[in-house]
Parts: C-alpha cells; structure tokens; sequence
C-alpha cells in the first residue's frame, strides 16, 4: 500500500511547499540586493529571513482554509487528489 495515496501524487506536498517558499522569499531576494549594493546594514537580512519564515507560515495556515484547499484541490495543489475535486451538486429544477 502506498502510503502517499491519500494524497494523490508523492510530489503534490512538495509543489505546495515550493510555491509558499517562492512567494515569501521576495522579500528575502530584495534584502540581499539591498545589502550587497550596500543600501541596507547586514541586519536586514536577519530580519528578512523571521519575515519569509512567518509569511510562509500565514501561506501554510491559508492552504489549509477548507475553501482555499478544495480550490488548490482543483488546480492540482490541494491535499486531495485532483480527482477528488467535484464540482457542487445544482439544485433540482423545478
């Protein structure tokens, strides 16, 4: 029994981690620009670095928001398989 299954693809984890490390790591790319054409003391980039780490937190923390995965679900970085996204029963006509 594979014991990523529930999750529809080994790699699915992965992708939703690299796409919170990419957004929360803007801030970090522009510090490190800062202080290497030496606007900015060395400092910042401690200080950068506590503000990825707690924006990728804040993206882990919406991810898993029940609306916000069953959307992700759907482009592929849900926590179900992509198969598992349905759309909504409609209502009966009348």
């Amino acid at each position: 029994m594979n014991r990523h299954a529930a999750i529809g693809s080994p790699h699915q984890r992965v992708i939703r981690t690299v796409v919170q490390a990419v957004i929360a790591g803007v801030p970090t790319i522009v510090a490190i620009i800062g202080v290497v054409a030496d606007q900015w003391p060395a400092e910042w980039l401690v200080a950068t670095a506590r503000t990825a780490v707690a924006i990728q937190g804040v993206l882990a923390r919406i991810m898993a928001i029940p609306a916000v995965d069953a959307w992700l679900t759907g482009l592929g970085l849900g926590s179900a398989p992509r198969a598992d996204a349905t759309t909504p029963p409609r209502p009966p006509a009348e």
